[in-house]
């Protein structure tokens, strides 16, 4: 059984006299005088807790300021992450507009990456701006990068598979159109 302090008449333990919020002095007389400490005692306590409280102080202040100054600029960081758009996405194509590194655009039926800034630099041009994100007949399985290009491919990266039966067939159509002209390019160059 816990044991009991009188306090204003009111019989408390010890953690219900601690919860007393601002303690008067003669309720604080109290306590003391029930709990078996000395004058010397107290005062020998209090001495201790003024000597290190500013220490304390000084230490959870220098140790805690940069991590809490760390933690607001993170979430800075992560409320403009929040508000960017997941793609950010530039339009369509046009020679008089400027586009930002980083963006995409579309383009003669494709989506293109910006791989740097340009303005009146067609994506594909083979001038280091730009490559192909994807497009409707892409049928290579890895990433597309032309050497002097800064537009990477996207399309069907790490071997993804075509999902609708449309993309299928025009996959098929063109394996076949290309085979088609190769065997007329062999019949051509052998006459």
């Amino acid at each position: 059984m816990a044991r009991r302090y009188l306090i204003d008449g009111v019989s408390m333990t010890a953690e219900e006299v601690g919860a007393i919020k601002n303690p008067t002095e003669s309720q604080k007389k109290q306590f003391i005088a029930q709990s078996g400490i000395s004058d010397d005692k107290l005062r020998e306590i209090k001495a201790m807790v003024d000597t290190l409280f500013p220490v304390i102080r000084e230490y959870v202040k220098k140790n805690l300021t940069p991590l809490v100054d760390r933690v607001a600029e993170l979430q800075q960081k992560m409320v403009e992450l929040e508000e960017r758009p997941l793609v950010p996405w530039a339009g369509t194509w046009d020679s008089a507009k400027e586009f930002k590194r980083n963006t995409f655009c579309s383009d003669r039926g494709a989506m293109w990456f910006a791989m740097a800034d340009s303005k009146g630099v067609r994506p594909g041009s083979g001038d280091g701006v730009g490559g192909l994100s994807s497009r409707p007949d892409a049928t290579d399985g890895m990433r597309r990068r032309d050497e002097t290009s800064r537009y990477i491919s996207c399309s069907r990266v790490h071997g993804a598979q075509p999902q609708g039966s449309r993309q299928r067939r025009t996959i098929s159509t063109n394996h076949r159109r290309h085979a088609l002209r190769r065997s007329e390019n062999r019949v051509a160059g052998s006459t």
